[in-house]
């Protein structure tokens, strides 16, 4: 502590006024004891940290005495740490621990004799009373008599109304006699002061230092994604540290990838039919054919002839056919197409702030027109992550969105949300993602290099004025920008992949700031979703898709302000 700092002392007294009023006025004599003390920081700091030690020299001393000639002191007292909350006076309310005495062992003094109060090294009692060896003879008019010194040491910050300093009393308690006049009367003088503090407190995101000599704050953010309190109850957030120092609760964000592989199965059956017929046709014919022929003739001369004669024919005809057919019958085909979609979710970080540049042109439009050219710049000279503040002055820029061919102009200049992500992608799977603060750095596949940056992809959201068609008054909409910065230069004509835009617009029915209109903003907003899938009204234009031609380009936040 360079030099000393002096309190100017206040002296209080008890005073006794001896007189007598009989019939003519006389003139009374007044008895006084103005005990003096003053509290100097002799050493240490001029602003000073916990655990600094700080040297205090009390100087005993006298005004006037009148009726008297000297002051008798007996004891000082000294309290460590007051609460500024209360009335500061000898006992004061004790602020805590946050002041501890050094011990005996450190005390000077030019007073005389031997001082010793028994106090331990400790802050308690919040009381030190410093006794001499022998009672200390101050003659009357003498305001710097003789000193006496002991260290202190800081524990903690105040905690009081006055963060700033750590307030301090000394004294004598007129009681305890603690300091009388030969007058008869004694001393209550006392005397508060403050040690000054360096009030820099650090943050779960910002380290504070002090100049101790100064007392000024030199304020320096932590390392971007340090942890910090996760306060949204959102599971798909993460809460961490911008680079402005700033604990952003979507730090940390859930992107979801929706990826659908369509595969189509051909498979043919063979099938053998045989067809086994077996005709047997069986034919027996028997023709069985007896003649008898029976002739007798009788002569009278008693000749008998007989003759009988037999014909027995038999015919057996037998046939059998066999008639066997196999019938194959091949080549039956299935076409099978299965659609599996798989949904994998990623977390990206979402860095202190970004911005955008450039513009290009998209084919792809709805409700459909020829093709839609964009362009601008949002993020600049201001471009702090925002989740969702009508109409904030915390990111400037302007942007513009013509369909055409003389099919509706857009232009804005006014924003709600502005949010960055580090993406992966599926053309390179090995990307390195979010690293040190910097998005896939080395890669320029993925994106966003060159130039280096802290993200590849940026959504922002406001309010803008489209005109359908020239000559027609401007209407009100609300608009969603989504941009994914990716391999260089960003058109089709440049290696795979192109960059990405997406603009979607809504009318606004009426003031954009009713509630209803701002219950669209809000939930289109960059905030609600960095992915864009969104959970609100189907925009009335939705254009975008592979950004054609033209490029877009992600830079790192220029912030070199503070957001008004």
């Amino acid at each position: 502590m360079r030099g000393t700092r002096n309190v100017v002392a206040r002296a209080l007294s008890a005073a006794t006024v001896v007189g007598l009023v009989v019939g003519a006025p006389s003139i009374g004599r007044a008895n006084t004891c103005n005990g003096l003390l003053t509290i100097d920081y002799v050493s240490g700091p001029q602003f000073t940290k916990p655990g600094d030690v700080v040297r205090v020299q009390l100087t005993l001393g006298t005004g006037s005495v009148q009726g008297g000639t000297k002051l008798t002191v007996n004891r000082v007292r000294f309290d460590l740490d007051c609460n500024s909350n209360f009335a500061l006076g000898l006992p004061c309310t004790d602020e805590g621990a946050i002041v501890e005495y050094e011990g005996d062992s450190t005390i000077t003094t030019t007073c005389g004799g031997t001082w010793t109060s028994g106090h331990p090294v400790s802050a308690t009692p919040n009381e030190v009373v410093f006794t001499p060896s022998t009672p200390v003879m101050i003659p009357a008019g003498r305001p710097t008599f003789c000193a006496l010194a002991f260290d202190v040491k800081v524990l903690a910050n105040s905690v009081d109304n006055t963060p700033e300093k750590i307030e301090q009393v000394t004294g004598y308690l007129s009681s305890q006699n603690d300091a009388g006049c030969d007058n008869g009367l004694t001393s209550q003088g006392q005397q508060s002061s403050s040690i000054p503090l360096c009030n820099c407190p650090s943050t779960v995101c910002v380290d504070s230092v002090c100049n101790q000599d100064t007392g000024a704050c030199t304020d320096t953010p932590k390392q971007n994604s340090t942890p910090c309190p996760d306060t949204d109850n959102d599971q798909c957030t993460t809460a961490g540290c911008d680079s402005n120092g700033v604990c952003d609760q979507r730090h940390i964000i859930c992107v979801t990838t929706t990826t659908t592989v369509t595969s189509t199965t051909v498979t043919s059956t063979t099938t053998s039919t045989t067809v086994a017929t077996t005709t047997t046709v069986a034919t027996t014919t028997t023709v069985a054919t007896t003649t008898t022929v029976a002739t007798t003739t009788t002569v009278a001369t008693t000749t008998t002839v007989a003759t009988t004669t037999t014909v027995e024919t038999t015919t057996t005809v037998a046939t059998t056919t066999t008639v066997a057919t196999t019938t194959t019958s091949t080549t039956s085909t299935v076409v099978t197409t299965t659609t599996t979609t798989t949904n994998t979710t990623t977390t990206t970080t979402s860095p202190g702030g970004c911005r955008l540049t450039g513009g290009g042109r998209v084919n792809i439009t709805s409700p459909e027109v020829d093709y839609a050219t964009h362009g601008g710049q949002v993020g600049a000279p201001l471009g702090f992550v925002t989740a969702f503040s009508p109409g904030t002055p915390c990111i400037h820029g302007n942007w513009t969105h013509v369909r055409h061919t003389r099919s509706g102009n857009f232009h804005s200049d006014s924003f709600d949300s502005l949010v960055c992500g580090c993406l992966p992608c599926p053309e390179n799977p090995d990307a390195p993602g979010e690293v040190g603060g910097l998005c896939n750095p080395g890669d320029r596949i993925c994106g966003p290099e060159p130039p280096r940056a802290p993200a590849n992809k940026i959504c922002f959201t406001g309010v803008g004025a489209y005109t359908m068609t020239s000559g027609r008054r401007d209407m009100d909409v609300a608009f969603r920008v989504d941009v994914e910065d990716r391999s260089e230069p960003g058109g089709t004509n440049g290696p795979a992949p192109p960059d990405r835009y997406r603009m979607r617009i809504w009318f606004l029915d009426g003031d954009p700031d009713s509630q209803s209109n701002l219950d669209l903003r809000q939930s289109i907003s960059c905030g609600a979703s960095l992915a864009e899938d969104l959970n609100a009204p189907t925009p009335d234009i939705d254009d975008g898709g592979t950004a054609a031609r033209g490029n877009l380009q992600i830079h790192p936040e220029i912030n070199n302000k503070p957001c008004p």
